[in-house]
This record gives structure tokens, sequence and C-alpha cells, in this order.
């Protein structure tokens, strides 16, 4: 089973206002359509890391090793670096990996809280 994300987007290829008109009556956009695909597996191991990475960042906020939770980070960032160009995947990592950050990290002051 695949799945599909994607969107479409529209681009002025001529550097006039938008929509101008061309001579053979035609506008000046052109179309695009840009997506990615996932199998279940990819889907799955996605979702495993996920979990890990949270329970990682949950232990290592109890024990203070705020270091430690940057180099998962870093990690991140160095495995992914390629698609990085892709401005809406990056933006997609970007928001994800904040998120997780924040629930792991809220988490374990939670736990050292109720522990200590």
């Amino acid at each position: 089973m695949l799945t599909f994300e994607g969107k479409y987007t529209f681009k002025n290829e001529l550097k006039e206002p938008a929509y101008p008109q061309k001579s053979n009556g035609e506008r000046g956009l052109s179309e695009q359509y840009s997506y990615m695909v996932f199998n279940k597996h990819d889907m799955s191991r996605g979702k495993l890391i996920g979990y890990i990475e949270r329970l990682l960042v949950i232990l290592l906020t109890y024990y203070s090793s705020y270091p430690a939770i940057a180099f998962i980070v870093t990690a991140k960032s160095i495995a992914r670096f390629k698609q990085m160009d892709d401005r809406d995947w990056a933006e997609y990592f970007l928001l994800g990996t904040l998120t997780s950050m924040f629930i792991g990290i809220m988490f374990g002051i939670l736990l050292r809280e109720i522990l200590n």
C-alpha cells in the first residue's frame, strides 16, 4: 500500500503582473505538482523512530542531559540534510521535530517533578 502526499502550485513564468495575456491568448502560468510517496513500511519505521526519539528525550530530560538532546536533533538533521532543499519538507520536518522535542521535554520535566 502506498500513500501519496502532494500539492499543486502555480508559477508566473513572466516578469510581468500576474496573469499577463500572451499573444496567442494563453496566460503566463505553469502548473506544477510535487509529491512524496510513502509505503506502509516507511511509515511504520518513521513512527517507531519517533517513539524511540521521544522516549530518549524524556529520559535525557529526567537526567538533565540537555546536550545529549541537542545531539539527537543534530543527528536527525544530518541524516535528512539533502531533503532540506525542499522548503515544504524542511518546514514539515522542523515542525515535527520541535513538537516531538517539546512533548518529550515536558514529559521529562513532569516525570522529574513527580518522582523527586
